[in-house]
């Protein structure tokens, strides 16, 4: 497991990701509005997930990306080549202006 895996899966479990049914029905906006997304519970047992809109925009964008084959492939042999790049070298590849 990487270490973003890991960083991802422990901001999981903080309990200011989790809101309770009742918290949500007193006062949705504030009980949604600290996060970009919250795990919904009732009874202490996860029942929804909300996602804020661009984190679902994200998502969906991620998901198309993963059906294209072509994607896919490249992905795979990017992750093969054992070649390194600095930084001053990926930004006048691409011509960036960082």
């Amino acid at each position: 497991m990487t270490t973003k895996q890991l960083l991802a899966i422990t901001s999981l479990l903080k309990p200011e990701n989790y809101v309770s049914i009742r918290e949500l029905q007193k006062s949705p906006t504030k009980s949604l509005q600290t996060s970009w997304f919250k795990i919904i519970v009732n009874n202490w047992k996860p029942m929804w997930l909300f996602l804020s809109m661009k984190e679902f925009e994200k998502m969906q964008e991620e998901m198309q990306l993963l059906q294209d084959k072509q994607y896919l492939k490249d992905i795979e042999e990017a992750r093969e080549e054992k070649e390194e790049y600095s930084r001053e070298h990926v930004v006048k590849m691409f011509d960036l202006n960082v």
